[in-house]
């Protein structure tokens, strides 16, 4: 049957999309129990409409103290500081059909995110609706993990206007209006102290660089995972076992944007991690000469 045209200035989104607001989901960690059930899908989530017409968000560019910051060289921690995790869904840590409910979890997803919350703050930060996003996390999340997350944010936080939340377009995770937001700012584990989060200790963990635009050099990107993905579980080589590896090496310097402007993270070398012992595992992968896993030198080595 053929839809007609809907203007999408006129569409009644189910959700407040206008960026001084919240975001869906409360941040900060939360305590006491409550019920993880999804709310309800909107019957009008998305009205059929002429997707040609929306003009999509404008691309973000680092600002000049982002970039000047990343330069300057990180140095070796004695002590791992605390990390801000921003965790996408769908491509990254698993795979879910459009229009679907059921989802392909990445090898391992379960030991990487009980690490994860138990090691980091930790945030989702997802460009699907909040009705996919809960109901995504109530299955991956256990209870208690759910109440250590600092938040749940969805689409509705994406700062898009009523024609762009119902097209698809490219969205931007700009990590500036994370460290703006002061409920997740009084999260950091050393907030009385003067504590806070930022470029030098906050990665994002996406499939997507584009969507880190705004700070390209505090994204960890992964291939994508779709339908035909051939990963498998092993022995703490898969993916999200490397992941872990690079993010306890950015834990051990004082700017993780230099970090990863000096190494971006790449699978397949040199990372691994042992899930039983906690730790990571040394391969042969590395370059001869180079003072850490994964080929990355760092003053005070």
């Amino acid at each position: 049957m053929t839809e007609s045209y809907q203007d999408p200035s006129n569409l009644q989104l189910p959700f407040n999309t206008s960026p001084s607001k919240a975001p869906t989901q409360p941040q900060g960690r939360r305590t006491g129990s409550s019920s993880r059930a999804p709310q309800q899908r909107p019957r009008d989530a998305f009205r059929p409409f002429n997707q040609a017409q929306v003009k999509p968000p404008a691309s973000p560019i680092p600002d000049s103290s982002y970039l000047a910051q990343s330069a300057t060289p990180a140095r070796k921690l004695q002590n791992p500081q605390p990390l801000l995790l921003v965790l996408d869904l769908n491509g990254t840590l698993l795979y879910r059909p459009r229009a679907s409910s059921n989802y392909t979890p990445r090898p391992s997803l379960s030991l990487f995110l009980a690490h994860c919350v138990s090691s980091y703050s930790v945030l989702v930060w997802s460009s699907a609706t909040p009705f996919n996003v809960t109901s995504i996390c109530s299955k991956i999340f256990t209870p208690k993990q759910q109440d250590l997350l600092l938040g749940i944010w969805a689409r509705d936080t994406l700062e898009l206007n009523k024609g762009q939340y119902a097209a698809k377009v490219q969205v931007y995770k700009s990590l500036s209006r994370v460290w703006q937001d002061q409920r997740v700012q009084r999260a950091h584990p050393e907030f009385a102290k003067g504590g806070k989060w930022g470029q030098k200790n906050t990665l994002l963990l996406d499939d997507s660089a584009l969507k880190a635009s705004a700070q390209p050099h505090n994204a960890v990107v992964l291939p994508e995972f779709t339908r035909k993905a051939e990963e498998v579980q092993k022995d703490g080589t898969e993916v999200l076992a490397q992941v872990v590896a690079y993010l306890e090496m950015a834990r051990m310097v004082d700017n993780m944007s230099s970090f990863v402007r000096d190494c971006s993270f790449r699978v397949d070398t040199g990372w691994r991690w042992d899930w039983a012992k906690g730790r990571s595992v040394e391969t042969d992968e590395s370059d001869d000469g180079e003072d850490e896993q994964g080929g990355v030198k760092i003053e005070g080595t």
